[in-house]
């Protein structure tokens, strides 16, 4: 039989004067509570899935083109032309990346000047 005290005590709000345990909700344990699982489980996931395509791809190399790739026949031409057009990439890509980060810094320092210009101006402040 349960006491008047014992039923108050568990149809009272968890307050200050609540026993330790009731202050708290009760805990729910997550899904992957170790986060050393969870690696193992992503580590073991990535590892089978290299095995797979590595054990796949052995025989799809294996197979007879002659030599050739996605390309075609090439010849030493077309492997120069293939180079002399990748040293021209790399400096045309850094001129224009560099072109662009100067036109930025330019308007940032514009803005700026012009924020200077309007906190030394009276005109600007606001007030009466």
């Amino acid at each position: 039989m349960v006491s008047r005290a014992d039923a108050e005590a568990s149809s009272a709000p968890a307050g200050d004067n609540a026993p330790p345990l009731a202050r708290y909700p009760p805990h729910r344990p997550e899904r992957y509570a170790c986060p050393v699982t969870r690696r193992a489980r992503i580590i073991a996931a990535l590892l089978t899935t290299a095995i797979v395509l590595l054990a796949l791809a052995a025989p799809a190399l294996a197979t007879s083109h002659s030599g050739e790739g996605w390309f075609g026949e090439t010849n030493d031409v077309n492997i120069t032309n293939a180079m002399f057009l990748t040293i021209i990439f790399f400096p045309t890509i850094i001129i224009i990346l560099s072109l662009i980060q100067w036109r930025l810094d330019k308007r940032k320092h514009a803005r700026m000047d012009a924020a200077k210009r309007r906190a030394a101006n009276a005109d600007w402040r606001g007030g009466w």
